[in-house]
C-alpha cells in the first residue's frame, strides 16, 4: 500500500526528512537541473570547489600577509614597551600625537577650507535662484506666473 493511506495533520518523527520540502539526496548527488532548485543554485553548485579553492587561498593570503607585517612591529613593541603597562602609555601616546598631527593639519588648512565651503554655498545658492532645483509642479507654477504677469 501507499504511505499516505492514513493521512495525518503533523509529520512522522522517523521519516520527518523525506515530507519536508527539502530533497532527502544529499546535495553531491544533484548533477542535474532539479525542480526544487532555481537555475543558479546549480550552477552555484557546480562551481563550489572552485570558489572554495579561490577563497580559502585569499584567506590564506591575507593571513600570510597581515603577519609578515605585524611580526616585525610586534616584535618592536615587546622589545621596546615591556609589560601591559607602557604598551597602555604607547597606545595613548600614539593617539596624543594623531591627534596633535591632526590640530597641525587643521590649523593650516582651516581657512582654505572655509573659503572652498564658501565657494560652494555661492554655487548653490545661484542654482536655487535659477530654479535648478525646482520641481515639476514649481517650474510650472512660475512659467505660468511669469507668463501671466507679462501677458498683462
Amino acid at each position: 500500500g501507499a504511505d499516505d493511506a492514513k493521512p495525518r495533520w503533523t509529520l512522522p518523527e522517523a521519516d520527518y526528512h523525506k515530507y519536508t520540502y527539502q530533497p532527502s539526496i544529499p546535495d553531491k548527488h544533484f548533477n542535474i537541473g532539479h525542480w526544487n532548485y532555481a537555475p543558479i543554485t546549480m550552477w552555484l553548485r557546480a562551481r563550489r570547489p572552485a570558489m572554495e579553492r579561490v577563497l580559502g587561498d585569499v584567506w590564506s593570503t591575507t593571513k600570510a600577509v597581515s603577519s609578515a607585517v605585524w611580526s616585525p612591529v610586534q616584535a618592536n613593541l615587546d622589545a621596546n614597551l615591556p609589560g601591559f603597562g607602557y604598551k597602555f602609555l604607547g597606545l595613548v601616546g600614539a593617539l596624543i600625537g594623531y591627534n596633535l598631527a591632526v590640530m597641525y593639519v587643521t590649523s593650516r588648512t582651516e581657512a582654505w577650507m572655509f573659503l572652498e565651503k564658501m565657494k560652494l554655498y555661492a554655487l548653490g545658492d545661484e542654482l536655487v535662484k535659477t530654479g535648478f532645483f525646482m520641481s515639476d509642479a514649481e517650474d510650472a507654477d512660475s512659467r505660468e506666473a511669469h507668463f501671466s504677469h507679462d501677458m498683462e
